[in-house]
């Protein structure tokens, strides 16, 4: 088991950066679906009851798609208007919490075995790369497209310093001049790009050292919680992510006030865990609330990160870094759980809530230079 979870996590890490890469050369499109046809394949073998490191190989594959989040990222960028942006990206996340519920509650309600839901799993990722085959436009019909505004865009300035551009400038698509380009967007672009990293990374740090990966041990070891337990709270807690996912679409708050919020939960989350004595209603609490937080921080976000850059600007290569942040936050937060665990039920756990405090810190002095 340590070994799938291992290989599953290496994965997770290494592929979203060819997955970019793939998109960034070969579109959108061709990366969704040969990802999800991959991941078709892969639970096939699964299903097959293979050796322990064709599984692990196979379970590794199989959680590919939820690694497309840079390239879903610059996607609904490029296509959805920005004003809009936030909102389509918590309806996606909303549809994906709820397969997420459903597939669970299919596979136990139905008396068969490991095999068969296998398959159905593979049936279903079978249908999804066929419904994403017909459905996304191809490469050439965006470039296409991209031509057709860039030469509806033929008396555009650049957005920076207002000066009319150049032909050779309108062809690059990026509503900039030369000199903008080369002056200002790349240390904006490196600036804004590592505060963004800086913040998603120290927020899933605190999350993962002080309530992710506390919480079953705690929930077992202090509180004698069995699986049953721990699953009705899992269920619990996705199921109200379904409907925060929805509510907060409709609400439509700005951007910057909804990721202020989303940013405030980490740290109290945090904190209602760690702060002594231990009670099973705050871990609860706090459980729900940190996964809230993860849900709904993400796509304001990134909606954020896409307008500062720009959408003619935005890149898979800089949406993935932004996805990798939280990874790589997620894995230390993990790496430091077990000295955490040490200070259980005494004011020294609450440390683990430091770097989300100070990733809400950086986010509050960014707005100025945002601004």
């Amino acid at each position: 088991y340590a070994a799938v979870l291992t290989t599953t996590t290496a994965v997770s890490m290494a592929v979203p950066v060819p997955f970019g890469m793939w998109a960034e050369q070969r579109g959108e499109r061709e990366v969704y679906c040969g990802v999800t046809a991959l991941a078709t394949a892969a639970a096939i073998v699964v299903g097959m009851a293979p050796s322990a490191a064709a599984f692990a190989a196979g379970w590794a594959v199989l959680s590919c798609p939820l690694s497309l989040r840079g390239v879903r990222a610059t996607y609904f960028s490029r296509h959805v208007p920005a004003d809009e942006l936030s909102r389509v990206c918590q309806l996606a996340s909303a549809a994906g919490l709820a397969g997420s519920i459903l597939g669970p509650l299919v596979a136990t309600s139905v008396a068969v075995t490991f095999s068969a839901t296998a398959m159905f799993a593979a049936a279903c990722h079978a249908v999804c790369a066929i419904g994403l085959g017909r459905w996304l436009p191809t490469r050439q019909c965006m470039s296409a497209s991209a031509r057709r505004k860039r030469g509806a865009l033929s008396s555009s300035e650049c957005e920076h310093c207002q000066r009319v551009l150049s032909v050779a400038e309108r062809g690059y698509g990026t509503r900039l001049c030369n000199a903008c380009w080369d002056g200002w967007f790349r240390s904006h672009k490196r600036r804004t790009l590592i505060g963004f990293c800086l913040i998603a990374g120290l927020l899933e740090m605190s999350m993962s050292a002080g309530v992710v990966t506390t919480f079953q041990p705690i929930a077992v070891t202090r509180f004698g919680w069995g699986a049953d337990q721990i699953a009705q709270v899992n269920l619990l807690s996705g199921l109200a992510s379904i409907f925060v996912s929805l509510g907060s679409a409709q609400l439509r708050l700005p951007e910057r006030i909804q990721g202020a919020i989303a940013a405030l939960l980490y740290p109290l989350s945090v904190l209602l865990v760690t702060c002594p004595p231990l009670v099973w209603w705050r871990i609860i609490a706090g459980l729900v609330l940190g996964l809230k937080a993860q849900i709904l921080f993400m796509a304001p976000f990134t909606a954020a990160f896409s307008r500062l850059i720009g959408r003619n600007r935005v890149t898979n290569a800089l949406t993935t870094a932004l996805c990798l942040a939280p990874l790589v936050g997620a894995t230390a937060g993990t790496c430091l759980a077990p000295l955490v665990l040490l200070y259980i039920g005494t004011p020294l756990f609450m440390l683990a809530a430091v770097p989300a405090v100070l990733a809400v810190c950086l986010m509050l002095a960014g707005w100025n230079y945002a601004s």
